[in-house]
């Protein structure tokens, strides 16, 4: 096993300890309570909500992978990653906000709760989504001015597209955009 096959591992694991050392040191700074209210009476009133904030995040992610997967996106094409992550910021934060004024309660309690189940302030939590939301226009408009038929797996074939003319040897070529190869028995 050489370097390059654990360096991946490695890098999880410092990831993921650098992470549990941030979160046990900021819950020992986060406030006791908001507004008259504890920490634990606010994540009560606001359960709910937390939960499908942190449903949306996670369908904000899956959004991105199954762009990856499914839409025949290149490794190195930044648009499900903008799109992903962009719909993981947004999302959460317009379901803190939107859930308690629907039910008569305040957005802030929402939002303050949604924090203390992640154990960091305020700021960090919502700076970070607020980075991923600033992502979201910029996704969707490389969705929609690349103009890109998606190709790959999960595409139309060939042999349903409109046919292309036949060469000498009897194969249709592709179109420019298409990336199978066709053979000779369409």
């Amino acid at each position: 096993m050489d370097i390059d096959s654990i360096r991946p591992i490695l890098s999880g694991l410092i990831g993921a300890f650098v992470a549990v050392w941030l979160t046990s040191r900021w819950e020992k700074s986060l406030p006791k309570g908001l507004a008259g209210k504890s920490n634990e009476d606010v994540t009560h009133q606001h359960k709910l909500t937390v939960l499908i904030a942190n449903a949306l995040f996670f369908t904000g992610l899956g959004i991105g992978l199954a762009m990856y997967k499914l839409g025949g996106y290149l490794s190195t094409d930044m648009t499900p990653l903008l799109v992903g992550f962009g719909f993981s910021g947004f999302m959460p934060i317009l379901a803190l906000v939107a859930i308690p004024l629907v039910r008569g309660q305040r957005p802030i309690e929402a939002l303050y709760a949604f924090s203390v189940g992640q154990k960091s302030p305020m700021a960090v939590t919502y700076g970070i989504l607020g980075v991923g939301a600033a992502m979201l226009p910029f996704g969707l408009y490389r969705l929609g001015a690349s103009g890109r038929k998606p190709h790959g797996r999960y595409s139309l074939p060939c042999a349903s597209r409109p046919a292309a003319p036949r060469l000498n040897s009897g194969v249709r070529p592709c179109f420019p955009h298409c990336c199978c190869r066709v053979s000779g028995n369409l």
